[in-house]
């Protein structure tokens, strides 16, 4: 069984690629399995492997072995792919063990910082972090003050996620599929990440996972004149691929 893993951040669209990838045949795609109070897996492969969601000791105990036995609970079913997705926050030996392991295929998902700042200032604010078909359509949406040393440590948190990501895989001698947010929109997007952990795209791209924020900046940042400028003197904006962001940002 081919086995993937998908380090990612908050607001990057996690749900929406984990949703499509469970449509595809032979595929089963965890959420946060190490999720700092909870264990995001469906019970019936827990109750195989004797855990409940709230284990959490139990599973940080021995972080390698409780992915070893989650694996094995998949495979029992005859599936030909299955992964997890896995944050900065959550256990650190677990990360370790993903990208060192040769067998496990490393994707990256990530968005622009600027997005994924705004989006996640908009979703402690609301309490909204998942938007499905008409659900929480009509929750309102508070606009949101730019500060510029959140937005730092926020670039720093996601540029050192990044790096570590891709050198403990390198030095694993593996390759990482980076994908945008905006890539994982489009078909073109899941094409590559099925063909990046083995799996032939049977079924067609969808999702009832929706974009939470629908207005423009200048509708959700107060001082978005400031939020500009800040950018701008970065020599970025705030609809470049992440990856562009970056190059730009470090000098690359």
């Amino acid at each position: 069984m081919n086995k993937f893993v998908i380090a990612c951040l908050a607001r990057t669209g996690s749900y929406r690629l984990t949703d499509i990838l469970n449509q595809q045949e032979g595929v089963v795609c965890h959420g946060e399995i190490f999720k700092n109070n909870k264990i995001e897996v469906e019970d019936k492969y827990l109750e195989e492997i004797s855990l409940k969601r709230s284990d959490v000791k139990k599973r940080d105990s021995d972080p390698a072995s409780f992915i070893d036995k989650l694996f094995g609970a998949v495979k029992s079913e005859s599936n030909i792919a299955s992964g997890f997705k896995i944050f900065p926050g959550h256990n650190k030996d677990a990360l370790d063990y993903c990208l060192a392991e040769k067998d496990f295929s490393v994707i990256f998902l990530c968005r622009n910082p600027f997005q994924q700042y705004v989006s996640l200032k908009v979703a402690r604010n609301t309490g909204v972090w998942v938007k499905k078909n008409r659900q929480n359509e009509k929750k309102e949406i508070s606009p949101i003050v730019f500060s510029e040393g959140e937005f730092v440590n926020r670039m720093n948190a996601i540029f050192s996620y990044y790096n570590k990501v891709r050198l403990l895989s390198k030095v694993s001698g593996k390759e990482v599929l980076e994908i945008d947010y905006n890539d994982s929109l489009r078909g073109e997007g899941i094409s590559d990440v099925m063909q990046h952990i083995g799996i032939p795209q049977k079924r067609e791209v969808s999702s009832s996972h929706k974009k939470v924020i629908e207005k423009d900046y200048t509708d959700i940042v107060k001082n978005w004149d400031d939020a500009k400028a800040f950018l701008r003197n970065l020599g970025v904006d705030e609809n470049m691929r992440f990856f562009d962001f970056y190059n730009k940002v470090m000098g690359s």
